[in-house]
């Protein structure tokens, strides 16, 4: 199977599908969590262990707007696994978060600390470390993403007329009705439709 992309087609797929290469606005920003449900059961807490947590993080409050490093104490108090070692920091772009989170993040400041924000998570304390406006991800740097995803999906095309090619020459005779293919043959492994061809953000 020979597929050959050029370097005219990619640039063609790039200026049809401009959608495809647009980068929405991004934060960066970290967060201190203190979860109002049972992470094993996903179960809400008792309005008494809500309390609790709130008049904690209150307290944890205080202590980022009285400049205390946000990251050592993300570290020490957060309860989100996926951010915790990093000083709770994520990046990440619009329409990606949770509605109150991201509306909160992306309302702050640069080094802003937030209000407590409440999640269906818990608890949520968030400083904004710099905000990335929206842009087009430039033709560069989306050609290689772009010519693997019209690879693919080439070869999607041709693989079930080669698999056939390939029985015919060989004189494969399935007998077996449950041991015949389906009509349609798929490539294991590869996506259907559109390339996945938008870099991911660096």
């Amino acid at each position: 199977l020979k597929v050959n992309i050029t370097d005219e087609d990619a640039k063609k797929y790039y200026d049809d599908n401009p959608a495809r290469f647009e980068q929405p606005e991004m934060a960066r920003a970290s967060h201190i969590l203190l979860m109002t449900i049972d992470p094993t059961t996903n179960a809400e807490l008792t309005e008494a262990q809500k309390s609790a947590k709130r008049k904690q993080m209150e307290a944890l409050l205080k202590r980022a707007r009285a400049g205390e490093d946000f990251a050592a104490l993300a570290k020490e108090f957060s309860e989100d696994p996926g951010s915790k070692e990093t000083g709770g920091e994520y990046k990440f772009p619009k329409g990606k978060m949770v509605p109150e989170f991201e509306a909160a993040a992306f309302s702050l400041n640069t080094n802003q600390v937030s209000d407590i924000v409440t999640t269906r998570y818990g608890y949520h304390i968030i400083k904004l470390s710099e905000k990335f406006p929206a842009q087009k991800v430039d033709f560069a740097k989306a050609e290689a993403d772009i010519k693997d995803g019209l690879t693919q999906q080439a070869l999607q095309k041709l693989f079930p007329d080669y698999v056939a090619k390939l029985k015919k020459d060989a004189g494969v005779e399935i007998l077996d009705e449950k041991l015949k293919p389906k009509e349609t043959a798929e490539v294991p492994g590869m996506p259907a439709g559109h390339p996945p061809v938008t870099p991911a953000a660096k």
